[in-house]
């Protein structure tokens, strides 16, 4: 596209214009990045939820492991008193 003919004004709204969109380019362009950062960063929280995620499973596992143990434990210590008991009558 030729200026030729084109008087001051037409020039200064034309540049003006172009500035405008580049400035407009500029701004697109970084929230496209920032967007790009933002799912790295929710994509790096799903990983750490999942981590924590499995570890609760783990510690889950390891609380009835230890509930069932103490049952167990307690069973055994109740038996042993009522056999005491029956000992003792």
């Amino acid at each position: 596209m030729t200026t030729e003919g084109w008087n001051e004004e037409q020039a200064r709204k034309l540049s003006e214009t172009r500035d405008f969109i580049n400035s407009n380019a500029r701004i697109v362009e970084a929230l496209v990045n920032r967007r790009a950062e933002i799912a790295a960063e929710r994509e790096r929280i799903f990983q750490i939820m999942a981590q924590q995620n499995a570890r609760m499973d783990q510690v889950r596992l390891e609380i009835r492991g230890l509930q069932t143990e103490n049952r167990r434990i307690l069973d055994i210590l109740l038996n042993k008193q009522q056999e005491d008991d029956s000992e003792e009558s």
